[in-house]
């Protein structure tokens, strides 16, 4: 809704940029407070949650990038402009370099992800916030008394009411964090909870798109990103149907052995 939020001297504060900031440093802290409180190495778990962040970046911006990449070929320049970023692309890589600091550091893969997920949501809701400031990841244009109308400096069509698609789609991951933190609780296998939050995203990121009118690209009758859902709510039922599995099993194997 406003980009610019504020100057110190000659630099520009902008509103994506700080919500970005604000959403990584408190993944962090809730994933250190959470880690102490459970007794985990929290050295270990520091280095992997940051770096598992700065890859969630580079990953979400260089699935932008590939996704738009005969404009950027056309016009190199703009690559500094850093306007995009797609989250699937940054859940991705971000999981992948987690996985490989768990191996190299001897962390439990699966134990980590349960524990640094919420986390993600956490910087997810505060990413959406930036994108409501910058006017990205728009809706359409509606009659309802939601509408919100942006700015002619915005990333999204100005004076027409659009959905607020940014501020629903920052409260789901705000309260999937909360969910998600009460799932941990539970007796869920260990990676019940990663597993949760793919199914429970991709739900939620599938319903959104039906709202939003910013370009994403289709599928047929569905966008990239819906299809990309569908198979994060597979691949996270799947995970979760072989944790509960080997969770079974490994109770009988231990009445067996008791």
């Amino acid at each position: 809704m406003k980009n610019e939020l504020f100057f110190i001297g000659p630099i520009t504060v902008y509103g994506y940029g700080l919500m970005i900031a604000i959403g990584a440093a408190a993944g962090v802290l809730l994933a250190m407070y959470r880690a102490k409180k459970q007794g985990k190495e929290v050295n270990k778990l520091f280095d992997i949650s940051l770096f598992g962040l700065i890859a969630g970046l580079v990953g979400a911006r260089l699935t932008y990038v590939l996704r738009h990449l005969s404009d950027y070929i056309a016009n190199p320049k703009s690559l500094l402009d850093n306007d995009g970023y797609i989250v699937y692309g940054g859940i991705i890589l971000g999981v992948l370099v987690g996985a490989l600091l768990c191996k190299k550091k001897k962390v439990d893969l699966m134990d980590t992800l349960d524990l640094l997920i919420p986390s993600v949501s956490v910087g997810q809701g505060f990413g959406r916030l930036g994108c409501f400031l910058a006017g990205c990841c728009y809706g359409a244009e509606t009659n309802s008394a939601f509408g919100v109308i942006f700015p002619a400096d915005s990333a999204a069509p100005a004076g027409v009411p659009l959905w607020p698609t940014q501020l629903f789609s920052a409260g789901g991951d705000f309260l999937l964090a909360v969910l998600l933190i009460l799932l941990s609780r539970t007796k869920l296998p260990k990676g019940g909870v990663a597993s949760c939050y793919l199914m429970l995203y991709g739900v939620g990121r599938f319903l959104i798109e039906f709202l939003r009118n910013d370009e994403r690209g289709y599928i047929g009758a569905l966008t990239n990103n819906q299809v990309v859902s569908i198979g994060f709510v597979l691949l996270g039922a799947g995970f979760l149907l072989w944790f509960l599995k080997k969770q079974k099993t490994s109770s009988v194997t231990d009445v067996q052995m008791g």
